[in-house]
């Protein structure tokens, strides 16, 4: 089991306090989800748990500073899916299939059957392997986008509105596939979708960036 905490985190950037005195823990085989308005501060607290804004406070992946993580190991453990997926203009296919010819992912073998069994779960056929990514819409992108991080197997997935850009039988899909997942990683979503807040065995909310633990 692999544990995440956060003790007294604050976060002022360009003279606005962004989160002030947060802390809470999250542990691998649940789901987190952290709710709240739109400039609540829940993308900041995903960006603070990977180390991707200046904080005060105390952040610590297994009781080590994740200041002290070299950066390259700390995205190996923590993926942070963003709202936007970057992708390289090529196919799905080579999308997926792009990290591991990082140097940090070396130890690493793509498996394209396990790229196709990922995509059909998310209602994507094999046939999308050879499609081109600047041809798929947005709630493709997701999906696509999160079959890639569980191919890489992080400890914690730290996502910011998943279904955005879905329907609702999309939305379907996606959400049973966290759940099947979840016993393998701590997963900590950032949203505004009632269906996902409803599975969550977490609830945070967060209000003019300040948490509140949701029963």
């Amino acid at each position: 089991m692999h544990k995440l905490d956060i003790a007294n985190i604050s976060v002022r950037l360009n003279n606005k306090d962004l989160l002030r005195d947060i802390s809470c823990s999250f542990l691998t085989g649940n789901l987190y989800c952290i709710y709240g308005e739109s400039g609540s501060g829940k993308t900041t607290l995903l960006r603070v748990l990977c180390s991707l804004v200046p904080y005060t406070g105390l952040a610590k992946l297994d009781n080590m500073s994740i200041n002290k993580i070299k950066p390259e190991l700390l995205r190996i453990k923590l993926h942070y899916l963003h709202q936007e997926p970057v992708f390289i203009n090529e196919t799905v296919g080579a999308n997926l299939k792009l990290p591991f010819s990082f140097k940090i992912n070396r130890d690493k073998i793509f498996d394209e059957k396990i790229a196709i069994s990922l995509l059909c779960e998310l209602g994507l056929d094999e046939g999308y392997m050879e499609k081109r990514i600047d041809g798929l819409s947005g709630g493709e992108k997701q999906k696509i986008c999160l079959a890639r991080s569980l191919m890489l197997k992080p400890e914690f997935l730290l996502i910011d509105e998943p279904t955005s850009a879905l329907d609702i039988a999309s939305e379907d899909k996606v959400i049973k596939f966290l759940l099947s997942r979840k016993q393998d990683m701590g997963i900590v979503i950032a949203t505004h979708s009632p269906q996902i807040i409803g599975i969550a065995d977490e609830k945070l909310s967060l209000s003019m960036g300040r948490l509140s633990h949701v029963k």
